[in-house]
């Protein structure tokens, strides 16, 4: 046990059943915590649960960010630069259910990046177990286990997909074969799917499936099963050097 101050720290998780302020602790664990309120006292089954909840959520946004490259891990839906050629695509990303789709496309640096992971670091707090996936560097990641040297990235277990950059490997039957057991095992599962792109879903699934039309019909019926929003704007990584829009695709 540890001795708790009475002082508020709003660093800490509020109450998750009135909202008091979080007291000094040392935040370990879920039950490690205490507010400045009577909700434990008076809803204690209620309260704990709620607690578990904050717990898992602050669990599953630290695994999230730390498989997100750097540059990206601070891209949050209250930083993202809203325009009105991205307010759809920004909406969608706040509104993001679990278990729907999102596919943003359009011109490189107009933030695609930023609404995909700012999308899924919501889920993730809310605590559903996210990833985030660069399609060039997951198939990279492939080639060198298929070589034995190193394992497969493994998304089965998240609910929660960032598919970064979709469309730039080069066409071939392993990348369309991958990328179809992807998508259909988010759609099939009833998991959320994020997908950022420069090209729209239908040219994306042509580029994949090398100029099949009934093969690239099936990638473009997943991709297009939830919200399908281009995102414009300005070129926010043209503009990073002078500010203040946030670098990122």
């Amino acid at each position: 046990m540890f001795e708790l101050s009475c002082t508020n720290v709003p660093r800490l998780p509020p109450c998750p059943l009135c909202g008091a302020a979080a007291l000094e602790s040392a935040y370990r664990f879920a039950e490690d915590i205490s507010h400045d309120c009577d909700c434990l006292r008076d809803r204690e089954e209620e309260y704990y649960r709620g607690l578990r909840r904050l717990w898992r959520g602050r669990v599953c946004l630290e695994q999230f960010l730390a498989g997100v490259p750097r540059r990206y891990r601070g891209f949050t839906l209250e930083g993202y630069v809203r325009e009105p050629a991205n307010a759809e695509a920004l909406a969608a990303a706040q509104g993001l259910r679990p278990g729907e789709f999102l596919y943003l496309y359009g011109l490189p640096g107009r933030g695609k990046t930023h609404l995909a992971v700012a999308a899924a670091r919501r889920l993730a707090a809310a605590g559903h177990k996210a990833l985030f996936l660069g399609e060039a560097e997951y198939f990279e990641a492939l080639y060198r286990s298929i070589r034995g040297q190193g394992e497969a990235p493994d998304y089965r277990p998240a609910s929660v997909l960032v598919l970064d950059d979709a469309g730039k490997i080069k066409p071939t039957d392993f990348a369309y074969q991958t990328l179809y057991a992807l998508l259909e095992h988010f759609s099939s599962e009833g998991k959320s799917l994020i997908v950022s792109s420069n090209y729209p879903p239908l040219q994306f699934a042509r580029r994949l499936a090398g100029g099949e039309a009934e093969a690239a019909a099936a990638i473009a019926s997943r991709l297009t099963q939830g919200y399908v929003l281009e995102v414009g704007g300005h070129d926010h990584r043209a503009a990073a050097a002078q500010g203040p829009f946030p670098p990122g695709d």
